[in-house]
């Protein structure tokens, strides 16, 4: 997925260079992506709230291959997350940036490149903590293989 976002018909879900729709709110559909790996949305915010001190517009890791980022409010109409993990690059323009995914498709965000970079140093923070700790616990607790 490269971001999702409130539609007319709930939220649509763009990736590998189509979108689809799914009849339900943006919250829930976030929550539906924590609850497989046994969490949930509020849950996982308020971790990455108290680990790194956030107060709002918080990135939500969702697993290894999706770390998401708002754009704008959770609450507002044009509710925007975008995937950390699938941005190739961006571009800044005069009224916004133009985000580039690794599929080719893009998407154009009305904030300035100093929000955006603010989103993208925390996601980096993230992923430098999961990076850390994994390498940590197999360091510290070592490979379980049996023959």
């Amino acid at each position: 997925m490269n971001y999702c976002e409130r539609s007319l018909k709930g939220v649509k879900v763009v990736g590998k260079g189509q979108g689809r729709d799914y009849d339900t709110s943006l919250k829930k559909y976030l929550d539906t992506l924590c609850n497989a790996r046994l969490s949930t949305f509020d849950g996982t915010i308020e971790a990455v709230k108290k680990r790194f001190g956030y107060q709002r517009r918080v990135p939500l890791y969702v697993d290894s291959s999706m770390l998401l980022f708002s754009v704008t409010s959770l609450r507002d109409l044009d509710g925007v997350w975008i995937n950390y993990f699938q941005i190739d690059q961006m571009d800044i323009k005069k009224d916004g940036v133009q985000i580039l995914f690794l599929d080719g498709t893009s998407l154009h965000v009305g904030v300035g490149k100093n929000y955006l970079h603010t989103q993208i140093r925390r996601c980096e923070e993230i992923v430098g903590y999961l990076t850390n700790k994994s390498i940590e616990s197999v360091y510290n607790y070592g490979l379980s293989i049996e023959i």
